[in-house]
């Protein structure tokens, strides 16, 4: 696959991550303790940026969106190790930010590849 290709690909799994926060705090596991509204606040907002800066093409905007993404794969590796009912989702979002990391990983080698020829 190009790097052009395996942007995209990154990309589609960070709308994924985004997508999978709203389904795991309404569908899977409501929050018990805290209003929804609080919760998808808390996991939806710091997505934003990053989703809008994929969304307007910026040059490192899978760079920096990777630091946020990388936030959220220790806490679904913490939610995934101590809670009972959220493991489904937690596994899922790590798995989704593992396939993101290789994503930009792959795109940003065969930049560096293709830039040597």
């Amino acid at each position: 696959m190009t790097p052009a290709g395996m942007r995209q690909f990154a990309a589609v799994q960070y709308f994924l991550l985004l997508a999978l926060q709203f389904f795991w705090h309404v569908v899977w596991v409501p929050p018990r303790e805290i209003p929804l509204f609080t919760a998808l606040a808390l996991s939806i907002v710091p997505l934003i940026p990053g989703a809008l800066a994929i969304a307007l093409r910026a040059k490192s905007a899978l760079v920096w969106a990777g630091m946020v993404v990388l936030g959220y794969f220790g806490f679904a590796a913490m939610e995934f190790y101590l809670a009972g009912p959220a493991r489904a989702p937690a596994l899922l979002q790590c798995v989704i930010c593992v396939l993101y990391f290789a994503g930009l990983y792959y795109s940003i080698i065969g930049e560096k590849r293709a830039a040597k020829r």
